[in-house]
């Protein structure tokens, strides 16, 4: 037997020495199928449980986007600025009026430090950061804020915590609200009640003159009657009944400011009216030794137009005598006469048919001119930069214009002074 043979019988009694019995081998084979069996179906019961996680968490964060949407819809929705800061005062949260209050955009803005946006030049008593550092609320106090331009903006504003469900502390929210309309308003009332009382007291003083203006009356036609053989004299008394009358319409002013006024009309010829107005100035002037020159220009030899004789002629005088006042002891004052054609400010429409005919009264004067801070106000009753004067001359002007159907303009003529144009509808 060679050596090959024995090692090959060696290995084959070695083999069976360790050989597993065939009866456990299949025990151990069940054992192991029943080990799968089970596996697989812990295998499915957690997929199973798995798919309706899956399922529950898909719908909760399918929830989770609605409600953002909505919260984010109900921010832009409210009118009122939504300021919200974290616990270190950085802004986390702002919305759209927030946006369109300050002038800073939600991308600019979100991660800064409160104090160094909306909060800038703001005291900490004022701000978010006080309720974060003393966890009292703020109720409907009011401060000044500056916008991203630099423009300052009064607002009214509150503030409270924000916490968690669990309560911890994740910052603090501001409402903000633009006051910038109210304060106007409050501005306009209480310039209205100051008008109204000034409006009392000038009722009463025109109560006052009244009387003695009634003598003064009386007493230039008695002197108009006995220098009727002296046209000279004769016709400074006139001139003198002619500025009673003036005095008359401003007292009659005074007394009818709040009441509904009816204009006698009648056809004139305005530039005979003007004439003889600037020939009164012309002789005060005179008289008062100022050198201020006077003209009228005109277009035609006469004008006639369907006015209020009365109400026009202290329209003009009105605006003469502030020309005068303008030019001081030297300078000029022209008038001009004429008709035009002015598209209305009341109808601003491209059609040619916006366009109307108007007596057109140009006074012109070589004085400052009227600061461009102050031309919105000059019509206002009542305001006046002078240190006398009750400040109705303008706005007595306007009115009367206004009650015929025109418009007064006022223009800074190229080389300094003033220019008011009487607009008067032709009838």
């Amino acid at each position: 037997m060679t050596s090959s043979t024995t090692k090959v019988k060696e290995q084959v009694s070695e083999a069976a020495s360790v050989a597993i019995p065939v009866g456990n081998l299949k025990e151990a084979i069940d054992e192991l199928r029943g080990a799968c069996s089970k596996l697989q179906a812990s295998v499915q019961g957690i997929n199973s449980d798995l798919e309706v996680t899956n399922k529950r968490l898909a719908a909760a964060l399918r929830r989770y986007a609605e409600t953002s949407v909505f919260l984010e819809n109900v921010l832009t929705a409210i009118p009122s600025g939504v300021v919200a800061v974290d616990t270190r005062g950085r802004i986390a949260v702002i919305n759209k009026a927030t946006e369109i209050l300050t002038g800073y955009s939600c991308e600019s803005i979100l991660g800064e430090h409160y104090c160094q946006t909306i909060g800038r030049d703001v005291p900490v008593r004022q701000t978010p950061l006080y309720t974060l550092a003393s966890g009292y609320p703020i109720d409907q106090e009011e401060k000044t804020i500056l916008t991203r331009d630099g423009e300052s903006v009064p607002v009214s504003f509150s503030t409270s915590l924000i916490v968690d469900a669990d309560g911890t502390l994740a910052g603090a929210i501001e409402i903000l609200n633009d006051l910038r309309r109210m304060k106007l308003l409050e501005e306009e009332l209480e310039r209205m009640r100051k008008l109204a009382a000034m409006g009392e007291v000038a009722a009463t003083i025109a109560h006052e003159i009244r009387n003695p203006l009634g003598g003064i009356k009386g007493f230039a036609n008695l002197l108009e009657r006995d220098l009727v053989d002296n046209p000279g004299a004769t016709r400074l008394v006139k001139r003198l009944s002619e500025g009673i009358a003036t005095l008359e319409g401003i007292v009659r002013d005074l007394l009818d400011a709040g009441c509904d006024i009816s204009l006698k009309l009648e056809h004139i010829d305005l530039l005979d009216e003007v004439r003889r107005i600037v020939e009164m100035f012309e002789m005060a002037a005179r008289g008062e030794d100022r050198n201020v020159s006077f003209e009228v220009l005109a277009s035609d030899t006469s004008l006639l137009c369907r006015v209020d004789r009365a109400r026009m002629r202290q329209a003009l005088v009105n605006l003469l005598r502030n020309s005068l006042e303008a030019v001081g002891n030297e300078g000029k004052i022209s008038v001009k006469v004429g008709t035009s054609s002015y598209r209305s400010r009341s109808n601003r429409g491209d059609s040619e048919k916006s366009l109307r005919d108007y007596v057109c009264i140009e006074v012109c004067d070589t004085g400052p001119g009227i600061p461009d801070e102050i031309i919105k106000d000059v019509f206002t009753p009542f305001f006046t930069t002078k240190s006398s004067g009750m400040g109705l001359g303008l706005s007595a002007v306007q009115r009367a214009v206004t009650l015929h159907g025109g418009e007064v303009r006022y223009e800074r003529q190229d080389k300094g002074g003033s220019k008011f144009i009487l607009l008067i509808p032709r009838r």
